[in-house]
């Protein structure tokens, strides 16, 4: 539910089974749940194995700035904070997006994060990555490492 944008605690009278979620979202129009059943199938089964590999990582610690950006409108009252991958970096800078994580690649939140992401590669990526990373011409730059 959460990915196709819809708060889980909204909606409690769902069962969170596979075939309720799937029927909530061909009734609800959403995009989701107008892709055709077979791509609609492969989706939740992209989903399903992303979940067990997150899962099943295990995270070495990064020597550099990690940025989080958090999807503010989720998980309220529970104890997945920012402050959670805290260990697995030098540094965390958080971004709180006034938004869901089903909402995070949508118009509103790339508009906010887009400008932020830009700024962080111009200023830590070398000067030939950063122009590549920005899809921009620059004369200086005759490689791109």
């Amino acid at each position: 539910l959460a990915v196709a944008g819809h708060d889980p605690a909204q909606h409690p009278e769902l069962p969170l089974r596979r075939d309720a979620v799937l029927a909530f979202l061909r009734q609800g129009g959403t995009p989701l749940g107008r892709l055709p059943e077979a791509v609609l199938e492969g989706v939740m089964r992209v989903m399903a194995d992303n979940n067990r590999l997150v899962r099943g990582h295990r995270q070495e610690r990064f020597d550099g700035a990690l940025l989080h950006l958090r999807a503010g409108l989720d998980h309220a009252g529970r104890p997945l904070t920012p402050a959670l991958w805290a260990p697995h970096a030098a540094r965390l800078e958080v971004v709180e997006l006034p938004a869901r994580h089903g909402e995070m690649v949508g118009p509103a939140a790339v508009a906010r994060i887009a400008p932020l992401l830009r700024a962080r590669m111009a200023g830590h990526a070398a000067p030939c990555q950063a122009a590549a990373l920005l899809q921009e011409e620059n004369e200086n730059c005759s490689q791109i490492v």
